[in-house]
């Protein structure tokens, strides 16, 4: 029974992956990203473990995407807005069911086109998510995130 519900979770997940993936592809609009805005989690859960720790998720976006080296805004400069959400699933082992928290991030252009989406691989029950869970997780994400495109400066012509 438990392999036949991770089979069927398996398949609808890569149908769901497939249907995501099936939109146009936004990712060369990153290159014309250089300052971002970063929102508070949007937490579907009423966990305090996951409201907890929603400011050092933040925090390590911001971390993160300053590695990168764009530049965290909070005015209405951003060229893009990054989200970030707590997905939460089910696992049922042994009989016991338990709920199962995943992190997903999105940045969005100005028009509000996802450009660039990535979520954690494993999901975590509750009590394993820790600040440096969340550190490491935040930070294996935004590796995939290309690098801030450098701005040119105006060619001067004498």
């Amino acid at each position: 029974m438990k392999s036949m519900l991770r089979v069927s979770l398996w398949l609808t997940g890569a149908v769901l992956f497939a249907a995501c993936s099936s939109r146009p592809d936004r990712s060369g609009d990153l290159a014309k990203v250089r300052n971002l805005n970063v929102t508070p989690v949007i937490s579907g859960s009423s966990s305090s473990t996951t409201q907890n720790l929603e400011l050092t998720v933040q925090e390590s976006i911001q971390r993160s995407v300053t590695a990168r080296g764009y530049t965290v805004t909070k005015d209405g400069t951003a060229d893009a807005t990054v989200r970030a959400a707590w997905l939460i699933g089910n696992e049922t082992t042994n009989g016991k069911t338990e709920r199962i928290y995943t992190l997903s991030v999105s940045v969005f252009n100005a028009q509000g086109e996802r450009i660039f989406s990535a979520r954690s691989i494993n999901g975590w029950p509750e009590v394993l998510w820790t600040e440096a869970r969340v550190n490491s997780e935040i930070a294996a994400l935004f590796r995939a995130l290309p690098e801030a495109t450098p701005e040119l400066a105006p060619v001067r012509l004498k």
